[in-house]
């Protein structure tokens, strides 16, 4: 199949796993306003998404979807630095005790209260939030003729795999 000029081979996969993306951070978003369990987590019993994490999954899923697409650059980087800056501040919390209140602006979660940050969400989406924010900051530009977005999207990949390996054998926080 021929790519249309100035697209990228990936431009049509990574539209569809930022609809997909979009689609479970919307779900997760209505669960938690609606109070249902089932929209919030994954697998029965297992740990639910944050309503931080599912609105930076949104807005950063709708700026890869934009960038893919062929939207221009100046939406998609405003996306993603809101995106790096909310994860930026969330590790700045995780690293200094500071609450800064962002794991109650949308939603306070009160569920888990043995846990020390019960609405918070965990280190390792703090972390694929700001590499994956970065990575498409970081599109369409080299570095000593290095891509930095190829990297940082295998990084997040790594990271994203964790998570998922960490559901199927049922890790705890």
């Amino acid at each position: 199949m021929a790519v249309p000029a100035g697209r990228s081979a990936f431009a049509r996969p990574a539209l569809l796993a930022a609809l997909v993306a979009v689609a479970v951070g919307v779900f997760v978003l209505l669960g938690w306003a609606s109070g249902s369990d089932a929209l919030t987590a994954f697998l029965p019993g297992a740990l639910p998404m944050k309503p931080n994490a599912a609105l930076l999954l949104v807005l950063l899923a709708t700026a890869l979807a934009l960038h893919a697409v062929g939207h221009r650059p100046r939406l998609v980087d405003a996306l993603a630095l809101v995106v790096l800056a909310v994860a930026f501040a969330t590790a700045l919390e995780y690293a200094t005790g500071v609450d800064l209140g962002i794991d109650r602006l949308l939603s306070s979660d009160v569920s888990r209260s043995g846990v020390p940050y019960p609405g918070r969400m965990a280190l390792g989406a703090v972390i694929g939030f700001g590499v994956g924010a970065f990575g498409l900051l970081s599109l369409g530009r080299t570095w000593r003729g290095w891509h930095l977005s190829g990297s940082l999207a295998l990084i997040d990949a790594i990271i994203g795999g964790l998570g998922v390996l960490g559901y199927a054998y049922g890790a705890n926080e």
